[in-house]
């Protein structure tokens, strides 16, 4: 065949066909060819990566279509939910809200709820008077404090009968305390005995179960007063006195001193009160004894036993002695 394209006008050879069978040898080689078998010399690319890149070439579309179609159910779910709880709020939620408005306007009386929660009113037992001296008596009423965490500060006086009074004091009772209230001295004639005890300006204060778990224990621990050594002497049995004599150690047995600290001493006679003494001590160290002498003016008194009221309120650290 003539070549109009070859400077010398020759005819190309023909190439040679292939030898028989060797197309079907080679067609065999490339079906049965797998990249799964290629190494990579170079170790950057192994087997397992490229398998994954061709998965994921061969299906990105797909997987786009997969991750836009579940957003958009996602988002229609949300949109549905929104619609239902919106329609719920305006057929009866608005309808609820404006109860509510009415109920909240109405005033409600808390202190009937609170009844098991108020502190209970103090309990007097009653009111006797004592011959404390020459024309001079002792008004003495027991009260009692019911309440376990509730302390208790008032002032209180004596109605003598018509405009009969005594002065004003103040007192305090620890939680649970019960002790003697009195009036010690009073000299404006005999008080008869429709004399009563009449409280004014009662304060109460909780005791905060976090600062205090076991008020008893807080009690015990800091009021720990132990009387030893205790005599009585009647004003007969001494030549030329003319009171009766009173002596006993004061031992404070616990770790708190206390400055100036007042205390009443109440005489008893088989248990029944039959005089008050008041007591103020300078300071009353820890583990400390005080010698302590009293004297009393009251005719005819025997006594057998003496009981430490002490008037220390163990809640306030002005009380306290500072470390030396």
């Amino acid at each position: 065949m003539l070549n109009l394209y070859n400077a010398n006008s020759h005819e190309i050879a023909p190439l040679p066909k292939p030898p028989s069978g060797s197309g079907k040898t080679a067609l065999n080689k490339s079906k049965t060819f797998s990249f799964e078998k290629y190494i990579d010399p170079t170790g950057d690319l192994p087997t397992s990566k490229f398998k994954l890149g061709l998965w994921y070439v061969a299906r990105k579309v797909l997987l786009y279509k997969i991750l836009v179609g579940g957003l958009a159910g996602l988002s229609a779910i949300f949109w549905l939910y929104s619609l239902w709880q919106w329609g719920s709020y305006l057929i009866f939620g608005l309808s609820a809200d404006r109860q509510l408005a009415e109920d909240m306007s109405i005033s409600q009386n808390y202190t009937l709820l609170n009844k098991n929660f108020e502190a209970q009113h103090l309990q007097v037992a009653g009111t006797r008077v004592l011959i404390s001296g020459v024309d001079k008596y002792d008004i003495v009423s027991e009260v009692a404090n019911p309440n376990p965490r509730f302390l208790v500060e008032f002032d209180y006086y004596y109605s003598l009968g018509g405009e009969a009074r005594t002065s004003v004091q103040r007192a305090l009772l620890l939680p649970g305390e019960s002790r003697p209230v009195a009036f010690l001295g009073y000299a404006d004639g005999q008080p008869n005995s429709d004399a009563s005890l009449v409280l004014e300006n009662v304060a109460w204060q909780r005791i905060d179960a976090h600062q205090v778990p076991d008020v008893e224990a807080w009690k015990a621990d800091r009021l720990n007063l132990v009387v030893k050594d205790f005599s009585f002497t009647g004003y007969r049995d001494l030549s030329g006195a003319n009171a009766h004599v009173v002596n006993f150690k004061l031992m404070n047995d616990s770790i708190y001193g206390y400055d100036e600290p007042r205390l009443q001493v109440g005489l008893y006679q088989n248990e029944s009160l039959v005089g008050i003494l008041p007591l103020q001590l300078a300071k009353l160290r820890s583990a400390e004894t005080a010698e302590v002498d009293l004297r009393s003016f009251a005719p005819d008194l025997q006594v057998t036993e003496i009981k430490i009221f002490p008037l220390i309120n163990i809640y306030d650290e002005e009380v306290y002695l500072r470390p030396e």
